[in-house]
């Protein structure tokens, strides 16, 4: 009677385990627009840069010193941007668009503040907007 109790267990945790929603992995085309170096206004003097390997960084110039790491999800609009600093443990949310070779971004201040609802600026979120930088 054990023996056959087990396998029903071992038969519904399997169950339990397919029905699993499956995270949503990010497909290398859905981040492709957004990969390479971004430039805002000579008067902000700040870059940004995001690589395929999911890091990202910028800040300030000469010397910009904000890295990390990003993810993005296209099928919302606008799209999501997220942000991390902790390598995953906790994210800054966020909005983006590239129209044009323009990337503007509208992210949360800090990782505790909710997503954004639109691109404009707030007080409770930092706004980027940048052109893609010529080589």
């Amino acid at each position: 009677m054990s023996r056959h109790i087990g396998m029903i267990l071992v038969a519904l945790c399997a169950a339990v385990v397919a029905a699993a929603p499956v995270p949503k992995q990010l497909k290398k085309d859905e981040r492709a627009a957004l990969i390479g170096e971004w430039e805002e206004p000579a008067d902000k003097k700040r870059a940004w840069w995001f690589k395929e390997d999911g890091t990202a960084g910028g800040g300030d110039l000469p010397e910009a010193t904000r890295r990390g790491t990003y993810r993005v999800d296209t099928s919302t609009n606008p799209k999501q941007l997220d942000w991390s600093t902790d390598n995953g443990k906790t994210w800054q949310l966020g909005l983006y668009s590239i129209e044009n070779d323009t990337l503007k971004v509208n992210i949360a201040r800090d990782a505790k503040a909710p997503r954004p609802e639109s691109l404009v600026e707030t007080s409770e979120t930092y706004s980027i907007t940048a052109t893609r930088k010529k080589n």
